[in-house]
């Protein structure tokens, strides 16, 4: 067995108080977020709309997608709303985003935790290859306090 780790760590960050993420942080999550399109295998294209849906992320690790949310975001990355609901399409069939109801989704915490992103410490992805050719994600968080 092959074992792969990846280590995102901001000792430096105290996040207890934040209510946004921080342009540090963000560039974590944006890093974060393409070794998970990596293992997960979604298309270039759909790293942005993942990063702006966690931004809508609630302390529940939800978040509810209007059609004001989807054209919000088509908006500032300049893309079509059918772009989007194709991209949360993929994301529900990957079992990144899991629907709770119509227009709310909860975030997959095995991926991304239970908290919001800004109280997340450190975060390790370990991907583990067996001798069959499959792989297996292992995500470990740790929250500030």
């Amino acid at each position: 067995m092959q074992t792969a780790e990846i280590c995102i760590s901001d000792p430096s960050t105290d996040g207890r108080d934040a209510t946004r993420i921080s342009q540090k942080q963000s560039r974590r999550l944006k890093q974060f977020l393409m070794d998970v399109a990596y293992f997960y295998d979604l298309p270039r294209w759909a790293n942005e709309i993942l990063f702006e849906l966690l931004m809508e992320m609630d302390a529940d690790g939800e978040v509810v997608i209007s059609m004001g949310v989807k054209k919000r975001i088509a908006s500032e990355l300049r893309i079509s709303v059918p772009s989007i609901k194709n991209a949360i399409s993929i994301y529900a069939k990957k079992d990144i985003l899991i629907r709770q109801q119509t227009g709310v989704y909860q975030f997959n915490t095995q991926i991304f935790g239970k908290r919001q992103w800004q109280y997340i410490r450190d975060i390790r992805m370990g991907v583990n290859y067996d001798t069959n050719g499959t792989r297996q994600l292992q995500i470990e968080v740790e929250y500030y306090n």
